[in-house]
Parts: structure tokens; C-alpha cells; sequence
């Protein structure tokens, strides 16, 4: 699998829109995700996963911890299109579950 754009909103440290272009990182063949501590490379990490899967990994991952305490009141959390649930209620269906 290879990674070509994720765009973000009002997800975890990202407050407004980023879009984040893979290809263009990796025109050399690899790239690293590097920063200092709290920078947001797992949360790019975390955005990968909720835009593939509609959730996080781990038994104790709640997409509650992906919204953006720094976004406006009403911004949409989204990661690669993937709109995340502000409020108790259905959660976003898997892939599989959405064909």
C-alpha cells in the first residue's frame, strides 16, 4: 500500500485543514516522520488508521480523543473525508460494512 494525500480537520493538534502530501515527501523513494515530542507524528499515524479502518487501534481508542481542542466549536473532525462522530450515536461504518 502506498500513501498518496491525507487531509485533516479539526484533528487532534490540527486545528484548521492540513493536507498532507505523501507523494510529494516521498520523491526520493522513503520519508521519515520525525519531530519533537507532542509535534503530532501519531497523530498522523492515528489519521491514517481512521481513514483506512473508520476507527483506532487498540481496545481502549475512542474517536473522542481525535477532535481537536484547538478547532472551532462547530469544525468538523475529519480525516481523509471521514467525518467523526461529535456526539454519542452511530459511528462512522467500517469499509467493508459501507459496500
Amino acid at each position: 500500500m502506498r500513501l498518496h494525500r491525507l487531509r485533516l480537520a479539526a484533528f487532534g493538534p490540527y486545528a484548521t485543514e492540513q493536507l498532507i502530501d505523501f507523494d510529494r515527501l516521498a520523491h526520493g523513494g522513503l520519508f521519515l516522520l520525525e519531530g519533537p515530542t507532542g509535534a503530532g507524528k501519531t497523530t498522523i499515524l492515528d489519521a491514517v488508521t481512521f481513514a483506512l479502518y473508520g476507527g483506532l487501534a487498540g481496545e481502549d481508542s475512542t474517536d473522542d480523543r481525535l477532535r481537536s481542542h484547538f478547532a472551532a466549536p462547530g469544525a468538523q473532525t475529519v480525516a481523509a473525508g471521514r467525518a467523526v462522530q461529535d456526539h454519542p450515536g452511530p459511528g462512522v461504518p467500517a469499509p467493508e460494512e459501507a459496500r
